[in-house]
């Protein structure tokens, strides 16, 4: 499902302007850990620092997960949101 959205997350963050494919970065560190499940990046170790392009570039799915989640959670303010894979 991940892979699906990875475009269309980031394509709408651009839109909004809440970032910059060229300027801003992300740091893929190899994990992250929602709700007590720890998601993993294909790559061991994570990709780095990356701009956004390099997030797509690299298909780095954790940064599309945790901007879907924060999509949520700023739609849907207050209410819970539990993922299941």
């Amino acid at each position: 499902m991940v892979a699906t959205f990875k475009i269309i997350t980031l394509a709408s963050s651009v839109e909004e302007g809440v970032v910059d494919l060229f300027k801003d970065t992300y740091f893929d560190s190899g994990a992250i850990n929602v709700e007590g499940s720890t998601l993993h990046c294909w790559k061991h170790g994570g990709h780095g620092a990356q701009t956004y392009l390099e997030v797509v570039e690299n298909s780095c799915n954790l940064y599309a997960e945790q901007e879907i989640l924060k999509s949520y959670l700023r739609e849907f303010r207050g209410v819970r949101i539990i993922l299941t894979y």
